[in-house]
């Protein structure tokens, strides 16, 4: 049988980085596979982690425990595409219940092609915002954007998720010259027409994807906005909503209009975050807490128990670490 978690009892000391800033914000990305190609992250022809690299369901809610109890008041999901992993409604319904622990939002990434099947359920969960990719409002384009998706999937979700409850949903669209720069603003009243909030993504101008170059598709903030203000008032603002997006209002309308450059440094005093992929490496904080995070992930991970030990005495109760059995692990967790 499972042993049941231990309470959480929040850290005598806030979880900082080796800047000292406190880190509030944890990302889980908790499978690499999609069913979606989009032109600028996959090629159409993939290799994927195996199942005994990544991260068990129970592990990964053990990890949002921890983040927890060390101070992390939002934590967010995402992929690949996350609503493809088997059972992933589960970890979500965990993660849901650390609202009572001290996590302040649970909100998630998706592509949007599950949402119609599982808005309701993610509400219930506890999940608090949706980010949903959409970056072309013409069904053709959309495919040719993302290999294999279906555009009317996509907003039938995006209407699941409003009839389920979600308040401030936001969508993410990746902008490429001679793709879709030219749906800027059709995007936009998209946005404002359904009350949605709306963010800009660059693509960083580095490497390809097949036939994809990159530097060739590069369309950058300034010329987004630029392109927006041709048509549309644009105000900054300061509100932010944890991560990168810098914001606008439109006067007179509830949407915001956001931009992420992926070519400036995005970690400033203000956010602070770290992210997990599947296979559990730490890109952007160094301390020791996270640290003993990644080796105790690590040693839990089937690839690399080659015989190496869990570390005997972490800087946080190891009880939330002997959760499952391994039988509980096989019987509850898949990935796809």
């Amino acid at each position: 049988m499972p042993v049941p978690p231990a309470p959480i009892v929040p850290a005598s000391a806030p979880l900082m980085d080796g800047f000292g800033r406190r880190v509030d914000y944890a990302r889980f990305s908790v499978t690499d596979r999609c069913d979606f190609r989009c032109v600028y992250c996959m090629s159409e022809r993939m290799t994927f982690l195996p199942r005994a690299r990544i991260l068990t369901l129970e592990e990964l809610a053990a990890l949002g425990r921890a983040f927890v109890e060390l101070g992390v008041r939002k934590i967010r999901i995402t992929g690949g595409e996350p609503l493809v992993r088997c059972n992933v409604l589960w970890l979500f319904q965990e993660l849901g219940r650390l609202r009572e622990r001290g996590l302040a939002e649970l909100v998630l990434t998706t592509n949007g092609s599950q949402l119609e099947r599982l808005a309701a359920d993610l509400k219930a969960a506890g999940v608090a915002r949706l980010n949903i990719s959409l970056d072309s409002l013409k069904p053709e384009r959309f495919r040719r954007i993302t290999r294999t998706g279906e555009l009317d999937g996509v907003l039938r979700g995006i209407r699941a998720a409003q009839a389920a409850g979600f308040q401030r949903l936001k969508l993410n669209a990746v902008i490429l010259k001679h793709r879709n720069h030219d749906e800027v603003v059709d995007l936009v009243r998209f946005a404002i027409d359904q009350g949605l909030d709306i963010s800009f993504i660059e693509e960083m101008p580095l490497g390809e994807i097949g036939d994809h170059d990159r530097a060739e598709m590069y369309y950058s903030s300034d010329a987004i906005r630029a392109d927006l203000a041709k048509v549309f008032s644009l105000t900054r603002t300061t509100e932010s909503t944890g991560g990168p997006s810098r914001y606008y209002r439109v006067p007179g309308t509830d949407s915001r209009i956001g931009f992420i450059s992926r070519t400036v440094i995005i970690f400033v005093a203000t956010v602070t975050e770290c992210e997990f992929p599947p296979k559990v490496v730490c890109y952007s904080v160094s301390a020791r807490n996270i640290r003993w995070i990644c080796v105790m992930c690590c040693a839990l991970t089937p690839a690399t128990a080659n015989g190496s030990s869990r570390p005997s005495s972490p800087p946080w109760r190891s009880s939330h670490w002997a959760m499952t059995s391994d039988s509980a692990v096989s019987q509850s967790s898949c990935a796809i």
